[in-house]
């Protein structure tokens, strides 16, 4: 019996020693996956960090090019705002051309009338005064035939002279009628 109980003992002792050396394998690969776990959190915060800067950078360029787009539109505005200010100021200076033009027309137009009207009056004058000279050239020639002093040629001259200073009235009634004529015109 001693024998059996020295197997069994023998027999339990490597047992034991087996166990103890499962119970360490268990123990390292628990350490060893414990390891791996504490790596790959580790790798995923590194992931996620990356993914993390990787969306900063994407969002600061996407701010900068918007920046740079309205910073460009800003730029075409100012132009656009330029060219209108441009072009008013063409319009404007155009528009002022066109006024002066309008007033030294305007003005041309007045003196025209001014001319034309003092050529009336300067007519009507000439007319007043070769009617009174041919009133008094009439007179006189009256006055000469009622003393009887003219001979029938002086009869016949005086005639002839107030004949023509009749002719010449009736010239110058017909320049009135075209000066008032002239004058109507450049009036309208």
């Amino acid at each position: 019996m001693k024998f059996k109980v020295s197997i069994l003992m023998v027999l339990l002792i490597s047992f034991m020693s087996q166990a103890q050396e499962t119970k360490t394998t268990v123990l390292d690969t628990v350490v060893k996956t414990d390891t791996i776990i504490e790596e790959t959190k580790k790798l995923e915060e590194i992931k996620i960090d990356q993914e993390k800067a990787i969306k900063e950078k994407d969002a600061a360029a996407k701010a900068e090019q918007k920046a740079l787009r309205e910073q460009e539109k800003a730029v075409k505005e100012a132009e656009k705002a330029k060219n209108k200010a441009d072009k008013q100021a063409k319009q404007l200076a155009r528009d002022q051309r066109k006024h002066e033009k309008e007033v030294k027309q305007f003005e041309r137009q007045q003196s025209r009338v001014a001319s034309a009207e003092k050529g009336v009056t300067r007519a009507n004058d000439r007319v007043a005064r070769e009617k009174k000279s041919l009133q008094k050239n009439m007179e006189r020639f009256e006055k000469k035939k009622r003393k009887g002093k003219l001979t029938e040629i002086e009869v016949e001259k005086e005639n002839i002279k107030i004949s023509k200073q009749q002719i010449r009235i009736k010239e110058l009634e017909a320049d009135i009628e075209s000066a008032q004529k002239k004058l109507g015109k450049v009036r309208n």
